[in-house]
């Protein structure tokens, strides 16, 4: 049996050619976004297979609402880490990352109790499942996937996630701007019929200011509600009541249970201005319960103004509201 070595070095060599046209290509500007769900780890380890189930489920939703938005918008998933993108540096394309978010926080907070934190960034991105190359003998497109991301934003993402502090997402200002072009001419500026006005907010934390994406109020039935004015609140009544459920299921499940474990860091007692992580855990669920709040006043406040609303819904929605007592 004679081996043909020739024509398998053609071979190699049409493969090579491919292969070094998939090496060539360079990192693209791209939008991201980041999410970390926090309290990944002790979700697993208590609820194990039950966590997986629900953590398929809550993936599976977010591929639909991937695919709905629209096809110009990635998603790489690795454990309790999202990466949600876009090659087209627009405020459309911003919109679509940030829904995207926040439905991750969202789904994650009402259906497990669990907290998100993260980023938005402007930088370079290179992921080989988005390139096309074709194969040598029929032209045809073939998916070469192994996983590789390489990336600036990525870089970037990583480090203002880390400045967040509490559960939320924090903005860079450059990718704000793409927003603020829009507003300065416009204030009521639209786009796809969805209001951009108030869409992050500026907080600070340690001495520094951050924009971030205002807290749950960009999910669809409350940006309707508050900036139009003809939309029944029933809607945003229900949503409230998950994110009051999901609030006490973190503070039943994670919450109490960090406070009754960690202990007080020893430096504590050396030097006044060190925090214990006590002292941290409380700020971050008196952040997210705070949020909450406003977003309640904020709803309720609008009620108001209508006549043509029955009050007795705002009745309904202040009977959520966490009280000092229920922290």
């Amino acid at each position: 049996m004679c081996y043909n070595f020739k024509g398998a070095m053609e071979e190699g060599d049409k493969w090579s050619a491919v292969l070094n046209d998939f090496g060539n290509h360079l990192p693209q500007k791209a939008i991201l976004g980041m999410v970390d769900v926090l309290g990944f780890k002790e979700f697993v380890e208590q609820k194990q297979d039950q966590a997986i189930r629900s953590y398929i489920k809550i993936v599976d939703n977010l591929k639909v609402i991937l695919k709905i938005t629209n096809s110009t918008t990635h998603m790489e998933i690795l454990s309790d880490t999202f990466l949600v993108y876009s090659y087209e540096e627009s405020a459309e394309s911003l919109l679509k990352i940030a829904a995207i978010i926040e439905n991750i926080r969202y789904n994650f907070l009402i259906k497990e109790g669990l907290l998100s934190r993260g980023a938005i960034v402007k930088g370079k991105m290179y992921n080989t499942s988005d390139r096309k190359f074709y194969d040598p003998h029929t032209k045809k497109e073939i998916k070469i996937n192994d996983g590789i991301i390489v990336s600036e934003a990525l870089v970037k993402a990583a480090k203002l996630e880390k400045k967040a502090y509490y559960p939320r997402i924090v903005v860079e200002e450059e990718v704000k701007m793409l927003f603020d072009q829009l507003t300065e001419t416009n204030p009521t500026v639209e786009i796809n019929s969805y209001p951009i006005k108030d869409f992050f907010v500026e907080e600070s934390y340690g001495g520094e200011k951050y924009y971030t994406i205002n807290f749950f109020r960009n999910l669809p039935q409350f940006v309707y509600f508050l900036q139009r004015e003809h939309c029944e609140p029933d809607e945003c009544r229900r949503t409230l009541e998950e994110i009051r459920s999901g609030i006490d299921k973190y503070k039943t499940d994670y919450y109490r249970k960090k406070m009754s474990t960690v202990e007080k860091e020893t430096a504590k007692d050396i030097i006044p201005e060190v925090k214990s992580e006590q002292e941290k855990i409380q700020e971050r669920f008196d952040y997210l319960v705070d949020n909450y709040n406003k977003l309640i006043e904020k709803i309720c406040a609008k009620i108001r103004k209508n006549p043509f609303i029955d009050k007795e819904i705002i009745s309904q929605i202040e009977k959520l509201h966490y009280d000092a007592n229920q922290r």
